[in-house]
């Protein structure tokens, strides 16, 4: 199993996000979520999650600090933003930090999501 950590600032988002999809039928464990980027941090050094799927907008520590901290803690982690958010400065963030994709919530439905995790776990078997 991929192990999979999800941070949200939006407790509804969170809890929507971790309930969409049949993780293990995906060959996923969610081992974690946090409410926010400093949760996500703290929770990331324990678990050491192989893919962080994070909102970009967060109180704390922001998606891109965590992402950042996190290449530099262990560059082979997966970061996926997951945002509210269309604009070309975040989008470009996450492509200066190496990040693996950067998803629309509002694009989000069960089938687009369970595609998307199904790739990583493509790209991770590689």
């Amino acid at each position: 199993m991929i192990t999979v950590m999800l941070a949200d600032d939006n407790r509804y988002a969170l809890k929507y996000f971790s309930q969409l999809v049949d993780w293990e039928k995906l060959g996923f464990s969610l081992v974690e979520t946090a409410i926010d980027g400093n949760e996500a941090w703290e929770k990331f050094c324990v678990s050491l999650p192989e893919v962080v799927i994070t909102d970009v907008q967060m109180p704390g520590k922001d998606g891109c600090e965590v992402a950042y901290l996190i290449k530099q803690k262990r560059p082979e982690t997966l970061v996926v933003f997951l945002s509210s958010y269309n604009e070309f400065d975040y989008a470009r963030a996450a492509l200066n930090l190496d990040v693996y994709d950067y998803i629309l919530k509002q694009e989000m439905d069960e089938d687009t999501f369970a595609q998307k995790l199904t790739e990583i776990g493509s790209f991770l078997q590689k």
